[in-house]
C-alpha cells in the first residue's frame, strides 16, 4: 500500500533505495491506477461498478488518501468529490444509480450536440489541426499501439484515441514492466519504461489536461467531476515523474549489473 500511496500522492520517490521487487511493485501500482481510470471511462456503468462504489472499504481508502500531506490539490479535490458521491448514494436503488451514471457518462464522453455536451474525449478532437488532420492524429495513436502489439478487441467499434483506451494502453505497458522486473529482465523493463515516457509526452500530456478542463465545465455528478480531476492530476504527475523514474531505473540497472542483483 505504501508505494501505491506514493504514486497517487506524487511524493518524491527514494529511487536509490528501491530493490528490484520494489521497482516491480511500483510499476504494478501505476498500472492499477491507469487500469481503474481506463475502465471507468471505457465501460458503461454496470452492477459490478455500482457494488464496488458502495463498498465501505472504498470510502475508507479515499478518506485515508485525502489525509496524506503531498497530494496535489487537484487530486485531493477529486477524491473528495468521489467520496461525497459515494456517501450520498448509500441506500439508493442500484438501478437508479446505474441510470444516473450512464446518462452522465453518455452526455460527457459520447459527443452529443454541442449545446448538450462537451467535445468528446478523443485525442484527435483536441489535437487535430490543418497541420495534423484528425485522421492522422488517430493513426498516430493506432501506430503506437501496434508497435507494442496492442490491439483493441474486435467487438470495439470506436476510435483508438479515446481517453479510456489510451489510459488502458498505459496500464498494459506498466503491467508488462512489472512482469519484466519480476522476471529479472531489466533491459526489457527499461525499454517499456521508455515507451511509457514516450507515450506520456507524445500523447497523454498534450491533450488530457485540456480535455479534463473542458469536461469539468459540463460535469454535474460529483463522481465524474472527481474522476476527471483525479485523471488530470495523475497524468500531470506521471508526466512530471516518469523522466526522473527512468533516469533512476537506468542507474539501478547499471549498478545491478556491476554489483549483482538486489533481491531485498
Amino acid at each position: 500500500m505504501g508505494i501505491l500511496l506514493e504514486v497517487i500522492e506524487g511524493q518524491d520517490y527514494q529511487f536509490e533505495s528501491l530493490s528490484i521487487k520494489d521497482w516491480a511493485a511500483l510499476a504494478a501500482c501505476r498500472s492499477g491506477v491507469y487500469g481503474f481510470l481506463g475502465a471507468v471511462y471505457s465501460r458503461v456503468p454496470d452492477n459490478q461498478l455500482i457494488e464496488k462504489l458502495l463498498n465501505p472499504d472504498l470510502i475508507n481508502f479515499l478518506m485515508s488518501l485525502q489525509r496524506t500531506e503531498n497530494l496535489s490539490e487537484e487530486m485531493r479535490e477529486g477524491l473528495r468529490l468521489i467520496e461525497d458521491f459515494i456517501q450520498s448514494s448509500q441506500g439508493r436503488p442500484m438501478n437508479e444509480l446505474r441510470k444516473e451514471l450512464t446518462v452522465e457518462r453518455t452526455r460527457l464522453f459520447r459527443g452529443l450536440k454541442p449545446i448538450y455536451s462537451p467535445p468528446p474525449p478523443y485525442e484527435s478532437v483536441y489535437l487535430s489541426s490543418d497541420q495534423l488532420p484528425l485522421i492522422q492524429a488517430t493513426a498516430a495513436v493506432a501506430r503506437a499501439y501496434s508497435e507494442m502489439d496492442v490491439f483493441l478487441p474486435e467487438e470495439v467499434r470506436d476510435q483508438p484515441d479515446f481517453i479510456g483506451y489510451e489510459l488502458d494502453f498505459m496500464r498494459r505497458l506498466t503491467d508488462r514492466e512489472a512482469q519484466a522486473w519480476n522476471q529479472g529482465k531489466k533491459d526489457l523493463a527499461l525499454k517499456l519504461l521508455e515507451k511509457e515516457q514516450e507515450f506520456l509526452e507524445g500523447h497523454l500530456i498534450r491533450w488530457i489536461p485540456s480535455c479534463c478542463d473542458a469536461l469539468l465545465k459540463w460535469a454535474k455528478l460529483h463522481f465524474y467531476m472527481g474522476l476527471i480531476k483525479v485523471t488530470k492530476g495523475f497524468v500531470m504527475e506521471e508526466a512530471r515523474k516518469t523522466k526522473e523514474l527512468l533516469r533512476w531505473a537506468r542507474s539501478f540497472a547499471a549498478t545491478n549489473e556491476r554489483g549483482g542483483q538486489r533481491n531485498g
